[in-house]
């Protein structure tokens, strides 16, 4: 994937069906079935699903009903969804915690148009960021692909 030049070549694909977006916004879930309500953060997130930090031990497979707070406007907005936990890492030393994927089963399509908007509003701002910012490194995406070119200097 990488030549001797130190960049990708423009056969990579990006294996996931919408991009991701830097989010750090809060999360409350629960597991299904169940009444106690847990807190994490979600670190980033795209249509199909989101990364959050935990300080709970959420077995892979787990069902989870989640509600993420963001900010809208002058108040704050929630969308909730059903997810399930696809992949969970024990976080790097020092820190507490667990890492979790998770893969967004069901969602309602009110809460859907929230998170379009919410990816959509990460998009619009990453990209006034990079227009002010000389870019080392840009990334195209585009329906269901994504080539990244890294500036020398």
């Amino acid at each position: 994937m990488f030549g001797d030049s130190g960049t990708k070549s423009l056969s990579h694909r990006e294996k996931r069906r919408s991009p991701r977006f830097v989010l750090n916004l809060p999360l409350d879930f629960k597991l299904v079935d169940t009444s106690q309500l847990s807190a994490g953060i979600v670190i980033n997130g795209g249509e199909g699903g989101l990364l959050i930090n935990s300080l709970e031990n959420i077995p892979v497979g787990s069902k989870l009903e989640i509600d993420v707070l963001f900010p809208s406007e002058f108040e704050l907005a929630n969308f909730a969804a059903l997810a399930e936990v696809v992949r969970k890492d024990r976080r790097e030393k020092g820190q507490f915690g667990y890492r979790c994927a998770l893969k967004l089963v069901q969602i309602n399509q009110k809460d859907h148009l929230k998170l379009r908007n919410l990816l959509r509003a990460q998009s619009e701002l990453l990209l006034a960021q990079a227009i002010q910012t000389p870019a080392k490194q840009l990334t195209i995406v585009t329906n269901k692909d994504a080539w990244t070119f890294t500036m020398k200097e």
